[in-house]
C-alpha cells in the first residue's frame, strides 16, 4: 500500500477519497496508506458503498418523506447519485476485498456466510479501535468498536476478532 501511495502520490488519494465522501483531515503523507488519518465510520462505510454500487456514490439521507396526518407530503428527499469511479475499478477493488473475507483478517466471516461478501478489517495502535466494513450486492455497514476515550480494547483485540463477528451476526 505505501508502494502504491509512493508511485500515484498522497495527493491523489486524498483526491479520490474526497470523491468517494470522506470529509474530514487527511495527512497528505505516505502513512495515509497505513490508516495515519482518522475518518467517521459515516464517512467510511458512504465510501465503500461506492464498490457495491457500482462506482456511484449515494449520498446518505434520513428522511425519506415527511407526511401530515392527512397523508399530504410536506417534505421528500430522494437519493442523489454522482459517478465517482468506473465500474472496472469497482471490480478489482472488490475481488481485492473479497480476499480479505476468504482467506485474510475477515476470514471468520466465509464460515457463516452463504452468498458474495467483501470487506476490510482495520486495527489502530496499541488496539484503542477495531472495525470492519463490509458489503454484500444489497448491503453495505460498518462496525465500529472501541471506547470514547482511546482506552485499549487489548492486546489480541483486532477488527478481524471483534468487530467482523458482530459484522457476520448482522
Amino acid at each position: 500500500a505505501v508502494r502504491t501511495i509512493d508511485e500515484i502520490s498522497p495527493t491523489t488519494v486524498i483526491q479520490y477519497a474526497r470523491k468517494l465522501g470522506i470529509k474530514s483531515p487527511l495527512t497528505n503523507t505516505l502513512s495515509l496508506a497505513l490508516g495515519a488519518s482518522d475518518v467517521t465510520l459515516f464517512e467510511i462505510v458512504e465510501a465503500f458503498n461506492v464498490f457495491p454500487n457500482r462506482g456511484i456514490r449515494t449520498v446518505p439521507y434520513s428522511i425519506i418523506k415527511i407526511e401530515d396526518n392527512t397523508g399530504r407530503v410536506i417534505k421528500q428527499n430522494y437519493p442523489q447519485e454522482i459517478d465517482v469511479l468506473s465500474e472496472q475499478t469497482c471490480f478489482v477493488i472488490t475481488n481485492l476485498l473479497k480476499g480479505v473475507i476468504k482467506n485474510g483478517t475477515g476470514k471468520y466471516a466465509s464460515y457463516f456466510l452463504k452468498f458474495p461478501a467483501a470487506g476490510k478489517t482495520g486495527t489502530t495502535n496499541e488496539f484503542t479501535d477495531a472495525w470492519f466494513i463490509g458489503y454484500t450486492p444489497k448491503l453495505t455497514c460498518g462496525v465500529w468498536v472501541g471506547y470514547d476515550d482511546k482506552k485499549s480494547l487489548g492486546e489480541k483485540n483486532s477488527g478481524g476478532v471483534v468487530a467482523c463477528p458482530i459484522w457476520t451476526e448482522f
